[in-house]
Order: structure tokens, then C-alpha cells, then sequence
């Protein structure tokens, strides 16, 4: 008998979310679309230099890379503000009346936001620039996933300003 509150568990609960055949078939299926589009940016010297520029800033990989060259064709041509609101990273302050909420992120290519997530834990262990960044964040007292978010919209900013200019990263804040 269970305790009241708690729920009886079915053995459907128990399950894994996919079975063990089809979640090793999309990991195929990731796999093959990474080499596709490995092969397509071997192919294109745009696409090279970009990703060439990219791997420059510290955090960002081959995948994040890839994912910035094909979710995000439209940075290098935009500002910053623009390019941290087509990712979803640009914080929004909600107000109505005497109300103010806290700032909150939404919106944007939602499947680059989760990729360059792990790119910035990266970051902010590794990258000169954003290491400091966030351990100043912590010390004033700031949640750890906010803290991570500002770095992600550091590190898009820093991708956007690479491929503006088109020279490669030098460890510097970008204006």
C-alpha cells in the first residue's frame, strides 16, 4: 500500500522513453547528419572560413560550430542585440502597470540555444574572457543557470563580432 500523496509506479513508468532499437537509430541518424554537414562545409570555402573563425573563440567546438553556420546564417550581418533575440538569449523585461517581473528569455531557434548551452559551460570554465565573467556573476550572488545564459549571450556575440570582421578572436571583449 502506498503513502498517501505518492503515486503506484506501472511497469509502462519504469520504461526507458524510447527503446534501446530506435535510440540507437537516431544516433545513427546524428551521426549521419553531422557528416553531411561536415561534408557541405568542406565543400564551400564560405562556409570553411566561417567555421575556421568560429572555432577561434574558446568553448565553441566543431558541433557548435556547425550549429551557428546552419541554424544562424544571418549572423555576421546583424547587431548583437538582433542576433541574442534570434537565438532566444536576449533577456525581456516584463512590466504592466507598477508591476515589474524579472527578465526572462524566449523566444529564438530553441534547438541552437540548447546546443550552444553546453558550448557555454565550456566557456565558463575554459575561456579567459568568460571565466572571469562568470565566476563575478556567482560572487554577486546570481543563480548558476542565469550566470550561464549571460555567457551564452557573450559567446553569441562574440561569434557574431568574429564573423563581422572577419578576423579570428583574440581573447577580447567585443563593443
Amino acid at each position: 500500500m502506498s503513502r498517501w500523496g505518492e503515486r503506484e509506479r506501472s511497469p509502462e513508468m519504469a520504461r526507458p522513453r524510447c527503446p534501446i532499437g530506435s535510440c540507437r537509430g537516431a544516433n545513427i541518424e546524428d551521426k549521419k547528419m553531422h557528416q553531411r554537414m561536415l561534408a557541405l562545409v568542406r565543400q564551400r570555402l564560405d562556409l570553411q572560413r566561417d567555421q575556421r573563425l568560429l572555432r577561434t573563440i574558446k568553448g565553441i567546438g566543431v558541433k557548435s560550430a556547425l550549429a551557428f553556420i546552419a541554424s544562424v546564417p544571418e549572423l555576421g550581418r546583424i547587431d548583437n542585440k538582433a542576433a541574442a533575440a534570434l537565438i532566444g538569449v536576449a533577456p525581456f523585461v516584463h512590466k504592466s502597470g507598477t508591476m515589474t517581473a524579472p527578465a526572462r528569455i524566449f523566444g529564438g531557434r530553441a534547438a541552437v540555444r540548447s546546443i550552444l548551452y553546453m558550448a557555454a559551460v565550456s566557456a565558463s570554465r575554459h575561456n579567459p574572457v568568460l571565466r572571469p565573467f562568470y565566476d563575478s556573476l556567482i560572487a554577486k550572488g546570481k543563480p548558476a543557470k542565469l550566470a550561464l545564459i549571460a555567457v551564452l549571450r557573450r559567446l553569441v556575440v562574440f561569434a557574431n563580432a568574429v564573423l563581422k570582421s572577419g578576423q579570428p578572436w583574440k581573447g577580447q571583449l567585443a563593443t
